[in-house]
């Protein structure tokens, strides 16, 4: 006997977020979101397409402001396809 499953639906973006899920980025400060993850490992994964001469100074200002200085990253993935 065959099993067939239902196709898994996209996500919907035909309607608005509530509104009390939608958020300025002046709203959160570094230190806070430092101290809110407390033990939780942060990793932030940035696809590099045909982005070699942007990425250096991205992956810069993210080592030296959320993970340095802040604490707020632990990993930085920068993933290239090679393009």
């Amino acid at each position: 006997m065959k099993m067939t499953f239902p196709r898994p639906q996209p996500p919907r973006f035909d309607r608005p977020l509530p509104s009390d899920r939608i958020f300025e980025h002046d709203q959160f400060h570094p230190a806070g979101l430092a101290k809110a993850k407390g033990e939780t490992t942060v990793t932030v994964a940035l696809p590099a397409k045909d982005e070699a001469e942007t990425i250096g100074p991205i992956v810069s200002a993210i080592a030296a402001t959320l993970m340095e200085q802040h604490q707020v990253v632990d990993e930085l993935l920068v993933i290239d396809d090679l393009s």
